[in-house]
């Protein structure tokens, strides 16, 4: 009977397979031991003291236990979150305004909150004086005359906590808190601006959807293209917001100020006003910008006078050029403020120069600018806008066209971005879909941190002089 003992070759042969074995569990719970290591404060500061960056959830946790240890009275401070994208997707720099009780000054505080935040691996990245708004009456006793004092503390570069102390007598301010600024970039060379982006978002007007509300939300600027004579024409018309005024002039000393503060990460906004009510304002952001321009139907290819899908008021070629203005005229009072036109559909009517003479004529009347989608390729928009004196700039690219999903989408917006770095500025539609809003909300403030600067159509700088993109059918 043949022995079924294995032979010390065999045996020999498993050993290093088992060595392997144990010293991958040796590895795995020297690593578990090490994050946990690493969560904990001595951890943290071992690791920023080795020039290691630890994650921003559990940095941001201990260092607020710190600082709540060593300020109770903040825990009741409400909570307002500053989005902090560059830390992580969730990540917000956690935002309060604290009442000191009468007695404790600013100055004494900054410290020992400094020093809790060093022990928690963490540091105190800025610290400044606020001015009192105007009107909000001198300083009184209980505080010494101490202004209030922002601090920002985290590790550095990533902010975890801007906090502002305001003495016994200035408890009554009002904070406001403002979305962060972008991140700083390196300055342009001589003669360079930042690159433009304006996304202009096709037919509103017919309906109420989840997308457009979507849309609707998102705090990047947008150009809202508004088809006239539908049931919710009117109310997109009225989401317009006024052109961005110019910045008051500023001194150089508190520029200078907000500059080395913004590099050294601490970018969230803050103002103090008089009170009009006791209380601190939550954070509010401006209103998103909005441009409403009337998106006006114009005949098609394929399509002729008995085809109603374009409404009866569809601008068609043939037509007098009276009649065309009379069109224009009535689809611009459906849509008021109205800060220019572009064309829904009108791959017929934009390539006849008679038509398109007609609308540019009424347009030049109206001083309006016209955006061409360019649905055809054999567009006559910007000769005829030359000739009449208006303003033309064109579609470079659709964002969705095809119904493509949101990875695709955000494929053709990084094209586009890649066309406003190449020429300076870049225009493109899209449509109210799911697939759209979902990608310009992932994209569009990654555009922004990038240096890509997002506004309307209407704040592109040179329509005038603008050539035309290689827009698509």
């Amino acid at each position: 009977m043949p022995s079924t003992r294995r032979s010390p070759d065999r045996r020999r042969r498993r050993r290093p397979g088992a060595r392997l074995l144990w010293l991958a569990l040796l590895v795995a719970a020297a690593g578990t031991s090490l994050l946990c290591w690493a969560r904990t404060p001595r951890g943290g500061r071992a690791l920023l003291a080795l020039g290691a960056s630890p994650p921003y959830g559990p940095a941001q946790q201990r260092i607020g236990a710190a600082l709540l240890g060593a300020l109770p009275g903040a825990a009741a401070a409400p909570v307002h979150h500053a989005p902090l994208s560059e830390a992580g997707k969730q990540a917000a720099v956690e935002c309060r305004a604290v009442s000191l009780p009468p007695g404790d000054r600013p100055a004494e505080v900054q410290a020992r909150l400094a020093t809790a935040a060093r022990e928690a691996g963490g540091e105190l990245l800025w610290a400044e004086e606020l001015p009192r708004p105007a009107g909000s009456g001198p300083p009184g006793a209980g505080g010494r005359g101490d202004p209030p004092r922002r601090l920002d503390f985290g590790l550095r570069g990533r902010p975890t906590h801007t906090l502002v102390l305001l003495p016994s007598d200035s408890r009554d301010l009002l904070v406001r808190w403002a979305r962060p600024a972008p991140a700083p970039r390196a300055a342009p060379a001589a003669g360079e601006a930042d690159p433009m982006l304006a996304i202009v978002i096709d037919d509103w007007g017919c309906c109420d959807t989840a997308p457009m509300r979507e849309l609707l939300s998102l705090e990047e600027p947008l150009t809202l293209a508004v088809i006239p004579h539908q049931p919710h024409t009117r109310r997109y018309a009225a989401l317009a917001t006024p052109a961005p005024a110019a910045a008051p002039a500023e001194a150089a000393g508190e520029r200078a100020r907000r500059s080395e503060r913004r590099a050294r990460g601490c970018r969230v906004e803050v103002s103090l006003a008089s009170p009009s009510r006791r209380g601190i304002e939550p954070i509010a952001p401006p209103a998103p910008r909005r441009e409403v321009i009337l998106h006006l139907p114009m005949e098609a290819d394929g399509h002729d006078a008995r085809d109603g899908a374009l409404g009866a008021d569809a601008v068609r070629v043939g037509m007098p050029a009276g009649e065309i203005a009379r069109r224009l005229a009535d689809a611009l009072a459906d849509v008021p403020g109205a800060a220019g036109v572009s064309n829904h559909m009108g791959s017929r009517v934009t390539a006849d120069s008679a038509a398109m003479d007609a609308v540019m004529s009424e347009l030049a009347r109206r001083r309006l600018w016209f955006l061409d989608s360019l649905t055809t390729a054999r567009s006559v928009a910007a000769a005829a806008g030359r000739r009449h004196g208006v303003a033309v700039v064109a579609n470079h690219l659709f964002l969705d066209e095809g119904e493509p999903d949101a990875p695709e989408i955000q494929r053709r917006i990084e094209r586009l971005a890649r066309i406003a770095r190449a020429q300076g500025w870049a225009v493109g539609i899209g449509h109210p879909r799911p697939a759209t809003a979902a990608a310009l909300r992932e994209a569009l403030p990654r555009l922004s941190a990038d240096g890509i600067r997002l506004v309307t159509v209407g704040e592109l700088p040179d329509l005038r002089g603008a050539p035309p993109g290689p827009g698509r059918e």
